[in-house]
């Protein structure tokens, strides 16, 4: 691959990773506030859905194009470490996250009330989300001004 059709890749990569990881904390935080679980269980089933199809795909072809696109591990290290532990963030800590608190969900169909569980594990996954869109943003950036 060319320099410019891998940085082109990588930066298309990278707006569709934290493109979806920023819809996903909106929907969230706006199911969250409505404080009706029918709501909440509705994004949670909906958004829970794409996640595999959106988040490990883009870092798939991410991965892919930082090794295209890195001479060395130097260079790897210091353009897209930080995104590569975003990724391994959001794939091993807060995917699972985020299908225990569907789990929580759907099991409140015969109440109209959320567990604590639910609330701390979703201020866990918010700040964690939070991370995860810094420090892949930043990564970004430096690509993008290389």
């Amino acid at each position: 691959m060319t320099h410019l059709f891998s940085k082109t890749l990588y930066l298309f990569a990278s707006a569709v990773f934290i493109g979806h990881v920023v819809l996903t904390l909106l929907w969230k935080l706006r199911a969250d506030s409505s404080l009706d679980v029918a709501v909440i269980r509705q994004a949670q089933r909906q958004f829970s859905g794409a996640e595999f199809i959106a988040v490990l795909g883009s870092l798939i072809v991410l991965f892919a194009a930082s090794v295209s696109l890195n001479t060395g591990v130097d260079s790897f290290v210091h353009y897209t470490g930080l995104l590569v532990i975003a990724g391994i963030l959001w794939l091993v800590l807060l995917t699972p996250l985020q299908v225990r608190q569907v789990n929580r969900v759907l099991g409140t169909k015969d109440t109209n009330t959320l567990p604590q569980h639910y609330w701390r594990d979703s201020i866990i996954w918010i700040i964690g989300t939070l991370v995860v869109i810094g420090l892949s943003s930043f990564d970004t950036l430096k690509v993008l001004w290389r």
